[in-house]
C-alpha cells in the first residue's frame, strides 16, 4: 500500500483565529495577497490629468447627470448610470464604464501583474484587489465630483426598453454623485427621506432629478428584466450571509442579504452591455473574440435532480433554462428550499474561451439564454474585462484584433483558473465567518434531509441557508442502522427513550456550532433530540412553510 509522504513547509497558527484561517485560505487557493511594488506604479500620474488631445478623441459627457449606486463600503467603482427624456418620449440610457485600459499598456510590468492575478478577491472583511489601490480606488474609480475616462455604451430605449439605436465608446464623464444601493430603493419605494438623504451626498445635479433617473431606470430596468425571462433566462438564489464586525474583526450580527430592486436595476443594464459588447466584438472578430459561456446542465445529475422532484411529487420541464426557470417559479412555497437546493446540484460553472477554440453552437450562456456573452462591465476587479476592453477599441478603430486565438486559450484557461480559485477562497471566507459566528451563538434549526446514503445524510438549514453533512460515525448515540432497500437510518437511544428513522426529507432538529477539532475550522453539527424529531416524513410538505424565515432582519 502506498503512503504518501509530505513536509510542513511553515506553521500557519492556530484555528479559530481570523487572520490565520485567512492565510490558510489564500495559501490554499494560490491568491496572491502580496503588497504592490512601488516600482510598478512610478509611471503612472499621482493626479488625473486630461490632456486636450485626450479629449478630442473622447465623447465629453462631463455636463451629463451620471451617477454610481454601489454598496456603500465601496471603493472600487467600475461602472455609472445616466438616464435622459428625449422629445419623442424616448430615454437616452448611458452605461458608464471605467478605462481602466488606458492607465495600463500591454505587456506592461504592471499588466502582468494584473494578468497574473486576473481578478480582485473579496472575503469578509478585506478585499484583495487586482489593481495598486492608486489605480483600482483613484485614477480608474469612477469617484463622484472628479473628471473620469470610460468606457460608455449609450442606447436611446423605449420605455419598454427596446433600442433604438446604440453608440459604443471612449468618453470623459463626471460622476455627480456615489449612491448606495438603500439611497436608490428608497427613490424606488417612494420613501420620505429618499431626497433628503441623497441631498445629503451633495450632488452636483439637483437632487430631484436625480430621483427622477432612479424611477424611469427602474421602470425600463424591470422591462428588461420581465422580457428576460420571458426570452429563457433561468435564475437560482442561494442565501447570501453578510456580517457586522465587531473592533477586532470578529463577527457580531449576521443577516441573510436581500436583493432588491436596486440591485436588480444596476444588474439588467450591465447584463444588457455586456450582451451588446459580446455580439459587436464576435461581429468584429469572429475567430479572435473573448466571450463567456454557461454549459447545459449536467446529465446525470440533472437526471437525478428530475427523480427527486418526481418523488415530491413535483413537475419539472427541464427541456430548456426558460423551461426550467417556469417550472421552478410554480413550485409550492413549501417546497421552493428544497427543490431550489436540488436544482443548483446539475448546474456547470460559466467560462471564458476563445471564439476559435470552440464550434458557435456551444457559445450559449444557458442561464442567461443569449447565444454571445462576455464580461465587459468590471475592469477595474476583472482582467477579462480589461481584455475585452482592448478587443472593443480595435474593433472601433477597425484594426486587427490584438490577441491572437491562440493567446486567447490561453487567456481564458487562466482567467478560469484564477476565477475558480477566487470564488472557493470567498467562499471559504463566509464559511469561516459563520462557524465563527456559530462558536458565539449556536442555532438549532428544523432542518431537512436532502441527501442520504450508507455512511452519511445531507442536511438543509433553511435559516442558515446552509446544507451539512452528517456522518452517522459521528453521530452520539448507542444504536444505529442502515436499511439499504428503504434507504434509511435508523437511531436509537435509550436517555430519553426515543426512536429516529431518518429518509429523505425527514425533517430534524440539527444543532449548528464550531467543531474545535477540525482543520481547517468547521461548522460542528448535533442532532436535537425531542418531539419534532418523531414528526412523521410524510408531514414534511405542511410543516416546511413555518421554518422558512430569516435568522435576523437585516434592520
Amino acid at each position: 500500500m502506498f503512503t504518501p509522504l509530505g513536509t510542513i513547509i511553515k506553521q500557519i497558527g492556530e484555528v479559530g483565529n481570523i487572520d490565520v484561517e485567512t492565510i490558510a485560505l489564500l495559501t490554499e487557493f494560490a491568491i496572491d495577497d502580496s503588497q504592490f511594488d512601488p516600482s510598478i506604479t512610478a509611471s503612472l500620474p499621482k493626479y488625473f490629468n486630461l490632456s486636450e488631445e485626450e479629449l478630442k478623441a473622447r465623447r465629453d459627457l462631463r455636463k451629463d447627470r451620471i451617477f454610481s449606486i454601489d454598496p456603500p463600503t465601496a471603493k472600487d467603482l467600475d461602472d455609472a448610470l445616466s438616464c435622459a427624456p428625449l422629445d419623442n418620449g424616448n430615454f437616452e440610457i448611458g452605461v458608464h464604464i471605467a478605462d481602466v485600459s488606458y492607465y495600463i499598456q500591454p505587456n506592461s510590468k504592471l499588466d502582468s501583474i494584473a494578468r497574473e492575478r486576473s481578478t480582485s478577491v473579496y472575503l469578509v472583511q478585506k478585499c484583495i484587489p487586482m489593481l495598486p489601490p492608486i489605480l483600482c480606488e483613484n485614477l480608474c474609480s469612477l469617484n463622484p465630483y472628479e473628471d473620469r475616462l470610460s468606457f460608455s455604451v449609450i442606447w436611446e430605449m423605449t420605455p419598454t426598453g427596446e433600442i433604438v439605436k446604440q453608440w459604443i465608446g471612449k468618453t470623459v464623464i463626471r460622476s455627480c454623485v456615489k449612491l448606495s444601493y438603500l439611497d436608490a430603493q428608497r427613490v424606488i419605494e417612494n420613501d420620505s427621506d429618499a431626497i433628503p438623504s441623497i441631498k445629503k451626498l451633495k450632488p452636483e445635479h439637483p437632487a430631484e432629478m436625480i430621483a427622477k433617473d432612479i424611477l424611469h431606470l427602474d421602470k425600463i430596468a424591470k422591462h428588461l428584466r420581465s422580457a428576460r425571462f420571458s426570452n429563457g433566462s433561468l435564475t437560482l438564489t442561494r442565501k447570501k450571509h453578510a456580517f457586522n464586525l465587531d473592533e477586532i474583526g470578529y463577527p457580531s450580527y449576521l443577516y441573510i442579504y436581500e436583493q432588491k430592486d436596486s440591485n436588480h436595476l444596476v444588474e439588467e443594464f450591465m447584463l444588457k452591455a455586456n450582451m451588446c459588447i459580446a455580439e459587436f466584438i464576435y461581429a468584429s472578430f469572429p475567430n479572435a473574440a473573448f466571450l463567456r459561456r454557461h454549459p447545459c446542465p449536467n446529465e446525470r445529475k440533472m437526471l437525478q435532480f428530475l427523480k427527486f422532484c418526481d418523488d415530491l411529487g413535483v413537475v419539472i420541464d427541464p427541456s430548456t433554462a426558460g423551461t426550467l426557470n417556469s417550472s421552478l417559479q410554480q413550485v409550492k412555497e413549501t417546497l421552493k428550499p428544497i427543490v431550489d437546493w436540488q436544482a443548483t446540484k446539475p448546474m456547470q460553472t460559466a467560462v471564458y474561451f476563445s471564439t476559435n477554440d470552440i464550434d458557435e453552437e456551444d457559445y450559449m450562456h444557458y442561464a442567461l439564454n443569449v447565444p454571445y456573452y462576455t464580461h465587459f462591465t468590471s475592469p477595474i476587479r476583472r482582467y477579462p474585462d480589461l481584455i475585452v476592453h482592448r478587443i472593443t477599441e480595435a474593433a472601433l478603430n477597425q484594426n486587427k484584433s490584438p490577441f491572437s486565438p491562440e493567446k486567447l486559450k490561453e487567456l481564458a484557461n487562466h482567467c478560469n483558473q484564477k476565477k475558480s480559485g477566487a470564488k472557493r477562497a470567498q467562499e471559504r471566507s463566509d464559511k469561516v465567518f459563520l462557524t465563527l459566528w456559530l462558536k458565539l451563538y449556536p442555532v438549532t434549526d428544523t432542518c431537512f434531509v436532502v441527501a442520504l446514503g450508507k455512511k452519511s445524510f445531507t442536511v438543509l438549514s433553511p435559516q442558515l441557508g446552509i446544507d451539512e453533512r452528517i456522518y452517522i460515525d459521528d453521530v452520539d448515540c448507542p444504536s444505529k442502522e442502515y436499511n439499504k432497500q428503504k434507504n434509511e437510518i435508523t437511531f436509537k437511544w435509550k436517555d430519553p427513550d426515543v426512536t429516529l428513522v431518518v429518509g429523505l426529507l425527514t425533517t430534524i432538529k440539527v444543532e449548528f456550532g464550531m467543531d474545535p477539532n477540525y482543520v481547517p475550522i468547521k461548522i460542528s453539527t448535533k442532532l436535537v433530540i425531542d418531539e419534532l424529531t418523531k414528526s412523521p416524513a410524510e408531514d414534511v410538505k405542511n410543516r416546511l412553510v413555518h421554518v422558512i424565515s430569516p435568522l435576523v432582519d437585516e434592520g
